[in-house]
């Protein structure tokens, strides 16, 4: 197996758009050979973080233990997910690898009345948290919380990024399991396909604050959209695995067990 390191200075993030996997390597893609996994490093993160194994504790706070915080948003009206079964699934491995190991790992949960005021209020309270674990409705640059009353609450990448900022002191991963997280801007999709007249006119009909806008971090160059996992990865200093393609709740579910089967479990290194 060939781990490929695609270091990426910050002008050139739009190259994470671009399915290297489906380069051709002696006749074959390399996504069909299954041995060969693209990892993207926009940037020196924080010492000790980027790597890190995940073994918790941090300084001054109770060695040994691994706190890690899950927010499932569902709202209303959004469409079904199998949120329930992924939740289940995830408190189950953790239980089960607690047993196995007795290592001190900490869930905490949040589901149904996943708010931005709930949300705002365990990411600035405690001792923070070691892990994040993001899943719902989502696409490029976009988010979906819950209001109180359960319908949709979209948030765009700055606003989440504002939001999970006081987790930056202790996260060193972050795992998005949400359809396009990991995926580039729209204008900056177009451009790759060679539409730049419909890319330019989507930027000058938004403006600043615009729908194109929307979704910027803070830092961010010139008006460009930053996707949420490229986001998260600069403002909070951490690892994150999030998803550039559409995906179903299956391949969700079973890809977040295994990533947390071998990180807590076998206790793998995350590139």
């Amino acid at each position: 197996p060939v781990t490929v390191r695609v270091v990426l200075p910050a002008q050139a993030g739009f190259v994470l758009g671009w399915p290297l996997e489906l380069a051709h390597a002696a006749g074959r893609p390399l996504a069909a050979r299954g041995d060969v996994t693209f990892v993207y490093d926009l940037g020196p993160g924080p010492a000790g973080r980027g790597r890190a194994a995940l073994q918790g504790g941090s300084s001054g706070d109770g060695a040994g233990r691994l706190r890690m915080l899950a927010v499932f948003s569902l709202p209303g009206g959004s469409g079904v997910l199998g949120l329930r079964r992924e939740r289940y699934e995830l408190v189950r491995l953790v239980r089960r690898v607690g047993a196995r190991q007795r290592r001190r790992v900490e869930l905490s949960v949040v589901q149904y009345g996943a708010t931005r005021d709930r949300l705002r209020g365990i990411a600035e309270s405690g001792d923070g948290w070691d892990v994040l674990h993001l899943s719902g409705h989502g696409g490029r640059g976009l988010f979906l919380l819950e209001n109180a009353d359960g319908s949709p609450d979209p948030v765009d990448t700055g606003e989440l990024v504002g939001l999970l900022g006081p987790l930056r002191r202790r996260v060193r991963l972050a795992v998005v399991s949400a359809c396009e997280s990991g995926a580039a801007t729209t204008a900056e999709t177009l451009r790759w396909v060679g539409l730049e007249e419909q890319a330019a006119r989507l930027e000058q009909e938004s403006g600043p604050g615009g729908p194109a806008d929307a979704g910027q971090a803070g830092g961010a160059a010139e008006g460009v959209v930053t996707g949420l996992a490229r986001a998260l990865a600069g403002e909070l200093g951490c690892a994150v695995v999030a998803m550039r393609y559409p995906v179903t709740d299956e391949f969700a579910t079973a890809l977040t067990g295994d990533l947390y089967e071998r990180l807590l479990g076998a206790r793998d290194t995350l590139p």
